[in-house]
């Protein structure tokens, strides 16, 4: 006996409505399995920058500059003259307003004159007989000295930052390294003023005469550095600082110079302690 086509109707649209529920479970356990996936930490990425905090400084400068000069019979104080300065470095910052880096720095051509007075003129021969003893010269006798050094640097330089205020950010810094010092035109004068006639000798007279001239034996040296800075700083772009600032150099002994004054006679002059004042502008450029 065949079923009524009522039933037929009726398992019908049961078995459409199962198919249906069936559907929607099915969909509903894919996305529950995605939601899984995606809340899985296990394919998690970390972008992880190279190089932060490492920089490069480069600066330019002006210079005032004194040396201590002593010889034999004086000792005092000169000018070096304004010389240019040019500086480069690597560095690395360790945290907020720390910083640390290895500078170079040269300064070019440390211009200087000294005078250096005699206590005495020293005698000479005034006959040509060797059997005349020398009589004495008189009168104001005085060598002056004139010389370029070129200084070169290489410091291990760490600066703090005081804090921003309105986007600038004020500085300090102090470093030590060494020094190498090269000599250029080392010439001396040696002259003689007198007030009479009979002062300076046979070619002497009043005025000023010129007695020898030559050039001091020198070397070039290493020596020991110091330097101390105050600035402030200004950050154009992410990567980019401006530097403005104060330097302060200490270079030491640049060591002793020979040269003969008078036939067979040596003076040594020793060129002391070199300290530069310096006004430099430069930019820092971090590296990400």
């Amino acid at each position: 006996m065949f079923p009524s086509s009522r039933k037929i109707t009726s398992i019908a649209a049961a078995l459409a409505l199962f198919g249906h529920s069936a559907g929607l479970s099915t969909l509903s356990g894919s996305a529950y399995a995605a939601d899984m996936l995606a809340d899985d930490d296990t394919y998690e990425y970390t972008n992880v920058e190279f190089g932060t905090g490492w920089y490069l400084r480069g600066d330019i400068g002006a210079a005032l500059s004194e040396v201590t000069v002593e010889t034999d019979f004086t000792y005092g104080e000169s000018e070096l003259g304004s010389p240019i300065t040019i500086g480069l470095a690597a560095g690395y910052t360790f945290a907020e307003g720390l910083r640390a880096e290895i500078g170079l720095n040269h300064f070019n051509d440390l211009a200087f004159s000294t005078r250096a007075s005699y206590p005495n003129c020293g005698t000479e021969d005034h006959d040509g007989d060797a059997n005349t003893p020398p009589i004495s010269v008189t009168g104001n006798c005085f060598i002056s000295v004139n010389a370029q050094v070129n200084a070169s640097s290489i410091m291990a330089n760490g600066y703090a930052d005081l804090g921003t205020y309105w986007g600038i950010r004020p500085y300090v810094g102090a470093g030590v390294g060494v020094a190498y010092l090269s000599w250029n035109d080392f010439t001396f004068n040696d002259y003689c003023e007198g007030s009479q006639n009979s002062d300076c000798g046979q070619s002497g007279g009043v005025g000023l005469q010129s007695r020898y001239q030559g050039n001091y034996t020198t070397q070039n040296a290493f020596t020991y550095a110091a330097n101390a800075m105050l600035g402030v700083s200004y950050e154009l772009t992410r990567n980019t600082t401006l530097d403005l600032g104060y330097r302060f150099t200490y270079i030491g002994e640049a060591g002793v110079a020979r040269a003969a004054d008078n036939p067979g006679i040596y003076q040594d002059l020793t060129v002391g302690d070199i300290m530069l004042h310096e006004i430099r502008a430069g930019f820092r450029y971090e590296i990400w």
